[in-house]
């Protein structure tokens, strides 16, 4: 099962997998404080959402979270680096 979790929230031991969706490395997290195990720029979500979340914060985490849900899901290409495409179903 896939879950969406914000950088800034603290790290579980039941996170498992973390994963860094993001084109860009957070600028304002040293290197040898990365809490993600792997990063894929590929599955980023679209320049216009992180604009307006990150950039003109016009939208909050929930708003971001309910559309980058919907990219990933409405883009096959998005899909193919994911493990298992069962896991996308627990993506909702």
């Amino acid at each position: 099962m896939l879950r969406l979790k914000s950088l800034k929230e603290p790290t579980n031991h039941e996170d498992g997998l973390r994963i860094l969706l993001a084109r860009y490395r957070p600028r304002y997290l040293p290197k040898n404080n990365e809490s993600w195990d792997q990063w894929w720029k590929d599955l980023a979500p679209s320049k216009v959402l992180f604009k307006e979340f990150v950039k003109d914060k016009t939208i909050g985490w929930n708003e971001y979270e309910i559309k980058f849900r919907h990219e990933i899901r409405n883009n096959p290409n998005s899909l193919n680096g994911l493990p298992d495409e069962s896991a996308v179903d627990g993506f909702g």
